[in-house]
C-alpha cells in the first residue's frame, strides 16, 4: 500500500506524492491519504483536496482535519456523504473512531488518551492502516481492523505507562504482544 502522509510538505515531497499516485493507480495499490494538520494549513488543505480528487482509497483523519477537509462539520450522515461521493473509505479518529464506506459503519471505542499525548501516534494509526490495506481485500475491513488494533494496543499501552513518555514504547510493546483472543476480548466495537 501506499500511505500519503501531509505532516511535512515541501515541493520535493509534493512532486514525489504525485508520482507515487500516478505508479499506485497503475499498480492497483491501495492508497491511504492522512491529511495532517489540513486544519491549520491552508496550503495543506490545497494540496489534501486535489488528492482527494485523485480518489485515494482510504482518507484517515481526526474530526477536524476531516471538517476540514470536507468543507462541512463531522457528524457520521455526512461522512458517509462526503464517503460516498470521493473515496471507498473513511476514519474518523478520536476519543470514539468512526469507520465509514458509506453504506456500512464501525465505531471503535477503544483507545486512551494518552495517545494524544504522544507525537506520531496519528501517524502510526496511518502506517497501521496501510499495512492492512496491503493485504485485505476491502479496504473498510483493513480501516476497521488497523484502528481497533491501534485502539487496543493503546489501552494496553496505558495500563503500564507513567505518562507520554512510557506509552510509545509501551503501545510498540503491546502491538507486538497482541493475540487474536486478546483482541476478541478487549473489542469495543460496534
Amino acid at each position: 500500500a501506499l500511505l500519503v502522509n501531509l505532516g511535512t510538505l515541501d515541493p520535493t515531497r509534493v512532486a514525489a506524492i504525485a508520482i507515487a499516485f500516478e505508479v499506485a493507480r497503475a499498480d492497483k495499490t491501495p492508497i491511504v491519504l492522512d491529511p495532517v494538520f489540513v486544519d491549520r494549513s491552508p496550503v495543506r488543505a490545497v494540496r489534501a483536496r486535489k488528492l482527494v480528487a485523485e480518489r485515494p482509497t482510504i482518507v484517515k483523519g481526526n474530526a477536524l482535519e476531516m471538517a476540514a477537509l470536507m468543507g462541512e462539520d463531522v457528524t457520521p450522515d455526512r461522512v458517509a456523504a462526503w464517503t460516498l461521493r470521493h473515496v471507498d473509505t473513511v476514519a474518523v479518529t478520536g476519543e470514539i473512531d468512526l469507520v465509514t464506506s458509506g453504506s456500512a459503519r464501525a465505531s471503535i471505542a477503544n483507545g486512551h488518551p494518552l495517545a494524544t499525548r504522544v507525537t506520531a501516534m496519528g501517524c502510526a494509526a496511518g502506517a497501521l492502516i496501510a499495512a492492512f490495506a496491503a493485504v485485505a481485500e476491502a479496504p473498510f475491513v483493513a480501516t476497521t481492523a488497523a484502528l481497533l488494533v491501534a485502539g487496543i494496543a493503546g489501552d494496553m499501552a496505558a495500563e503500564t505507562a507513567r505518562g507520554p513518555g512510557s506509552f510509545q514504547p509501551a503501545f510498540l510493546d503491546a502491538l507486538a504482544t497482541l493475540t487474536p483472543d486478546m483482541l476478541m476480548a478487549r473489542a469495543r466495537l460496534t
